[in-house]
């Protein structure tokens, strides 16, 4: 069956470090591999969505990812949109992110095909860079302080002149808020518009939406020993 028309696109940009923790917590075997000297917001997904309700999922089973169409993008997906999952394939993310969101805006007079859609999100990355947004308002990582989550979308709205949803996950060993993912809306452009209230409420199953009056940690890259000392505490 034909999924109708989506209405905008959510970008979505991520802190390895907070994945990281969630992905460990899921399975004791669970370990991550992050780029060299990686200290950077990278991308997660560029998802079609509609206004009401979540958007069009894997759109067209006959478009199967094709690691040798994004070949030429290797370097900086490697770099901006890594699978950090240690024992996964390399590829094992991207395949899934296109299977799954790729092929329903691969029609997109911008998007196109596989290389345009992965070539797309790194643009944005690039475009709408969350680590400087937060930097410029001195929002660094720190294991030592907290961050309020009115002052984290203060920040990306200062700079790129939007409000974003943030994505909080609850690391349940050390009982603690940790800053997940920083979401963008974007019209059929690509261009910033407001994210709707139902924007807000698309969260995974392991994830929160975060109190504008709550506390996040944004937490240092491989800052593992932090969270045992943490836990060690408690």
């Amino acid at each position: 069956m034909q999924k109708k028309p989506w209405d905008y696109v959510l970008f979505s940009q991520q802190w390895p470090e907070t994945v990281c923790s969630a992905w460990k917590e899921k399975g004791s075997k669970n370990a991550c591999s992050f780029p060299n000297d990686a200290n950077t917001w990278t991308v997660h997904g560029v998802w079609p969505s509609y206004d009401q309700g979540m958007g069009p999922q894997f759109c067209n089973s006959s478009w199967s990812f094709n690691v040798t169409k994004i070949k030429d993008l290797m370097t900086s997906l490697r770099e901006h949109w890594p699978n950090i999952y240690k024992d996964t394939s390399e590829d094992e993310f991207w395949s899934h992110e296109w299977n799954k969101h790729g092929t329903c805006c691969a029609n997109d007079l911008l998007i196109r095909n596989e290389f345009g859609y992965f070539d797309a999100g790194l643009k944005l990355a690039a475009k709408y860079n969350i680590t400087m947004s937060l930097s410029l308002a001195g929002i660094v990582p720190s294991s030592q302080q907290q961050y309020t989550v009115s002052m984290i979308e203060a920040a990306t709205k200062a700079h790129l002149g939007v409000t974003p949803v943030i994505v909080c996950y609850k690391n349940k060993k050390i009982n603690k808020y940790l800053i997940k993912e920083i979401r963008l809306c974007l019209d059929k452009s690509l261009s910033l518009i407001p994210c709707n209230d139902q924007t807000k409420e698309q969260l995974d199953v392991d994830e929160e939406g975060c109190a504008k009056d709550g506390t996040v940690y944004y937490l240092p890259m491989n800052d593992a020993e932090w969270l045992n000392e943490e836990r060690e505490e408690l």
